[in-house]
């Protein structure tokens, strides 16, 4: 192989982004998906099948990047899971209206224990969804933030020493979610940007309404 030949790898090594393994948001998304799935037919916008076939389209394009690791690959995979997490979220919020409009306006035509696991399913969809939004768009998306972009979100880790160079992952969005949604507010991490308050603001209504709505309805049902 030539001196140049050989240059031009290594240029191309160097530049390569470092990328995040996709299979923790692979497996969030399989399993937002089967939740939606599951829900009574009476509360599921489209069918299963739908949102099952855009999934398949997500996972090819997803693991294309991480093996591929080219700009163009990590754009495409961006702009189709973003299409996907919004489609995904507006079934997810017309599903939970329907359920809303099932108890205000046909309360005994439903069992307390069908509407705590279809509040339940709601919820934990809603943690799912929001944790793959936060880890994709946080600071310009993972590889983004690998290569030294500002979260912007505050994580108790930037401000210790002994944990210089830290960048959040899919687990660390995953938690984020979860407290946004029990406590409607993010307690150990801060928002920094004003989209980001605006996003968790949105989780929180989410969360709130299947909280006090569905799941309180459902309780007193069984009760």
């Amino acid at each position: 192989m030539s001196e140049a030949s050989v240059q031009a790898t290594q240029r191309e090594t160097a530049q390569a982004p470092a990328v995040e393994s996709r299979w923790p948001a692979i497996i969030a998304l399989v399993v937002f998906v089967g939740l939606l799935a599951e829900l009574p037919g009476r509360f599921r916008i489209a069918p299963p099948w739908v949102t099952w076939v855009g999934l398949v389209g997500m996972v090819g394009p997803m693991l294309g990047s991480a093996i591929f690791k080219s700009p163009r690959a990590l754009r495409l995979e961006r702009i189709l899971v973003l299409t996907f997490v919004g489609f995904s979220g507006i079934l997810l919020l017309l599903s939970l209206q329907a359920l809303v409009q099932f108890i205000l306006f046909k309360p005994g035509h439903i069992s307390g224990l069908s509407l705590l696991a279809s509040g339940v399913a709601i919820w934990c969809g809603n943690v799912l969804l929001f944790t793959i939004i936060y880890w994709l768009i946080d600071g310009g998306g993972p590889e983004s933030r690998a290569a030294g972009s500002d979260s912007e979100w505050l994580f108790p880790q930037a401000s210790i020493p002994k944990y210089a160079g830290w960048r959040p992952k899919f687990a660390d969005y995953l938690f984020l979610a979860f407290e946004t949604a029990t406590a409607f507010s993010a307690c150990d991490v801060q928002p920094m940007s004003r989209r980001m308050k605006l996003i968790m603001l949105g989780e929180s209504v989410i969360s709130l309404v299947t909280v006090v709505i569905i799941a309180g309805r459902a309780i007193n049902i069984l009760q």
